[in-house]
């Protein structure tokens, strides 16, 4: 079937990572139904409608309506799940079940293919609940009896469309612009890989291209390793702000953590996440240059975009 004839739906497409797939897939002329919740943000579902994008509403409470929202798409790309969800809403429910929803409507509307993004590190035995969670949805979507493909990305950066970026890169953007110091869990001592949002979306877009599909997992990371710190260091040299660096003790981070999760809406640090600051986030194996044959977008070019945040 010609790409262009193909119907895709993206789960998730409000956020950071589906609105730049959805960006990608249009400037391939394919138009993507974009599955968003009754109560989805004015913001986000105007900017979908104005790239071209079919913007297709559910309701989060009817399984009939999910299913019927998916009718006519031959692929899934499920983009549901976050590092920082808000209070009371349990990352078990969040990426398990809500991919065990779409997977069962998926079945049911006809769709033959699904791709899932997870992360580096996912796994049912994952010490972090991030990360375990993630693991679930890959056994959940392993079980459905279709085809797919998922990908494990370090973190993501960078931005070309709409006004969300990575929470995580928000969050020490807004630390080092708002902060006389920038606090880092356990020192930001943990390696990561980051990797650009547009080579991520088009190594999805190459994937929806294929005819047949090998229920792979791939891994996707950047072009340099470094630590968290050494991102930070980066990322103040963009924003031209200089800020020393407090590295955060397991124990007041913890502490922090728990008086963050119990008076914040959006927590800004949970401990989960001082779990995952103790985790490595690099590949085994990069897809993107091993598979994609792509070369990897450089770090400083990636970051270059946050020059222009106020």
């Amino acid at each position: 079937m010609p790409f262009q004839n193909l119907s895709v739906a993206i789960s998730g497409a409000t956020g950071y990572v589906g609105v730049h797939l959805a960006q990608a897939l249009l400037h391939r002329e394919l138009v993507p139904k974009c599955i968003v919740r009754l109560n989805s943000g004015e913001q986000d579902i105007s900017l979908l409608t104005l790239l071209g994008a079919q913007v297709v509403k559910w309701d989060s409470v009817d399984e009939r309506s999910l299913a019927e929202s998916l009718k006519g798409a031959q692929v899934l790309v499920h983009l549901i799940g976050s590092i920082a969800p808000k209070k009371g809403v349990s990352l078990e429910a969040l990426q398990t079940g809500m991919a065990e929803r779409f997977f069962h409507a998926a079945r049911h509307a006809g769709v033959k293919k699904v791709i899932l993004l997870t992360a580096l590190g996912s796994g049912p035995g994952a010490e972090s609940e991030y990360h375990r969670t993630k693991g679930l949805a890959e056994e959940a979507l392993k079980r459905s009896g279709l085809d797919y493909v998922i990908f494990r990305p370090s973190l993501i950066v960078g931005r070309t469309v709409g006004h969300r970026d990575s929470k995580i890169i928000r969050r020490y953007i807004e630390l080092i612009q708002n902060k006389a110091t920038v606090p880092l869990l356990l020192g930001g001592r943990n390696k990561i890989q980051p990797l650009f949002i547009g080579d991520l979306v088009e190594s999805i877009c190459r994937v929806i291209e294929k005819n047949t599909w090998d229920r792979s997992i791939l891994e996707l990371g950047g072009p340099q390793v470094l630590t968290v710190s050494e991102l930070v260091d980066k990322l103040m040299a963009v924003l031209q702000l200089k800020k020393p660096v407090k590295p955060v003790s397991k124990p007041l981070a913890y502490m922090a953590a728990i008086f963050c999760e119990t008076f914040q809406e959006v927590p800004l640090v949970s401990r989960d996440q001082i779990k995952i600051s103790k985790i490595d986030s690099i590949v085994s194996r990069n897809a993107l240059t091993e598979d994609f044959r792509l070369v990897p977008t450089p770090l400083d070019q990636a970051l270059s975009c946050y020059r222009v945040i106020s």
